[in-house]
């Protein structure tokens, strides 16, 4: 994996191709916590709304 870092002045500007950037980051350091959360599919039409939708 490659990596550059910029240190970035006033009036800079830097354009990033977001295809060939959108997984790089530096490698994680520290504790974390995983938190997983699974569940059926839910169809927009199987859900009816809370509160009663007035006009306005």
């Amino acid at each position: 994996a490659n990596s550059a870092r910029e240190p970035w002045q006033a009036g800079d500007l830097m354009l990033v191709d977001n295809l060939r950037t959108a997984h790089g980051r530096e490698p994680f350091e520290g504790s974390r916590q995983v938190l997983v959360a699974m569940a059926d599919a839910v169809h927009l039409a199987d859900c009816s709304p809370t509160i009663e939708v007035t006009g306005g």
